[in-house]
């Protein structure tokens, strides 16, 4: 998944069909703004469910639900290599609403930080109630036990 959270980016370059297609320059196939066709990892990991419908309302984002691009963008994040998704992972990890989004930040915040994930992850294990968050949380600390 590298850092992609949604879209036909790949299918847009093999598909045959678009490689047919003429460029055109039609303002309704236009991006609302740069900000919805370049969401911030961080946006769409903590935006809220008011957030995303007003953001995405009538385009296909919705059929993948905020869940999913919470999700999508903690593995995003956890593939970045980029410190500066550590507390972003943290803050998801601790308080998302949506045990699949803080399964997925537990497994991202230990493949960015490696073992010195693992303080954060064994204390957020001893607050988690959801049983998949829990043994998400193992996994990725057991893996850390395994890489160091």
């Amino acid at each position: 998944m590298g850092d992609f959270v949604f879209g036909c980016d790949t299918c847009q370059d093999v598909c045959p069909y678009t490689s047919a297609a003429r460029i055109v320059d039609d303002p309704d196939f236009a991006p609302r703004s740069v900000e919805n066709a370049f969401p911030s990892l961080e946006f769409l990991a903590t935006m809220t469910e008011q957030e995303f419908r007003s953001t995405y309302s009538g385009t296909p984002v919705t059929r993948a639900k905020r869940a999913g691009m919470a999700r999508n963008a903690a593995i995003a994040l956890g593939n970045s290599r980029d410190d500066r998704a550590e507390p972003i992972l943290m803050q998801m990890l601790r308080s998302h609403d949506e045990p699949l989004v803080r399964g997925h930040a537990a497994w991202a915040l230990g493949h960015l930080t490696g073992g010195d994930a693992k303080p954060e992850l064994e204390t957020a294990l001893v607050h988690e109630a959801d049983s998949y968050v829990c043994e998400e949380i193992r996994q990725s600390i057991d893996s850390q036990l395994v890489d160091a």
